[in-house]
């Protein structure tokens, strides 16, 4: 064992001897923090381990471990309190899950399965995908358009449905499937709102599913 591992081993084991004399978790658990700071939940493990092949009675390891959870119920309590900071990096877009620069944003939106299309919440085409094969063409004149202009006369009015039925609440999907030139395609509208439920505007989400109606059984090989 290094010199590390020995160390907290040593220091482990004066908080586990203050427990067994009747002293409260509270008492110890300032202490027991310190230790955390400087070695990973697996070398306390280990370290724990060791100590139990040398004679110490699992019982007493359990009151500590007893210990070890209510620190780390503290720290998910703050981390829930606290606002979280995240590095920005130049030339990349924050998200609460990660940052993403723009060339990877376009390429994941390229590579995905579906072609997607944003309406903003002035029913305004915001935005579309390009993925490798397009179902329905599209051009760049269409952004900043009334969506309602970039369907044909006779759905106008299924388009407008859908979006005063998102924009009052009362629906956040629609789904529509056709064939076209043989292919089957599945067509979807979601409502986009943020996180106070406010409507942003409206995803569309096209996805030829032929391949995937005809999908029976399993494949777990490549």
């Amino acid at each position: 064992m290094n010199d590390l591992a020995g160390n907290k081993k040593k220091a482990l084991k004066e908080l586990i001897e203050k427990l067994h004399a009747g002293a409260e978790p509270d008492e110890i658990k300032e202490r027991f923090k310190e230790i955390l700071k400087d070695v990973s939940p697996i070398e306390i493990s280990r370290v724990e381990e060791e100590m139990i092949k040398e004679g110490l009675p699992k019982e007493e390891i359990q009151r500590l471990c007893d210990v070890h959870l209510t620190v780390f119920k503290e720290s998910l309590e703050k981390e829930k309190k606290a606002p979280v900071s995240k590095p920005e990096i130049e030339g990349m877009v924050p998200f609460e899950t990660g940052s993403l620069s723009k060339e990877q944003i376009e390429a994941i939106f390229s590579t995905l399965p579906v072609e997607i299309t944003f309406i903003d919440k002035e029913d305004l085409v915001g935005y579309f995908s390009q993925p490798k094969e397009m179902i329905f063409s599209r051009t760049k004149a269409i952004i900043g358009r009334q969506v309602q202009l970039c369907h044909p006369q006779k759905s106008v009015h299924m388009v407008n449905q859908i979006l005063e039925d998102f924009k009052s609440g009362k629906k956040d999907v629609a789904e529509f499937w056709i064939y076209l030139e043989g292919k089957l395609i599945h067509i979807r509208y979601f409502a986009v709102r943020n996180k106070k439920g406010e409507y942003l505007g409206c995803l569309e989400v096209s996805q030829d599913i032929t391949g995937i109606k005809r999908i029976e059984g399993e494949k777990r090989l490549l």
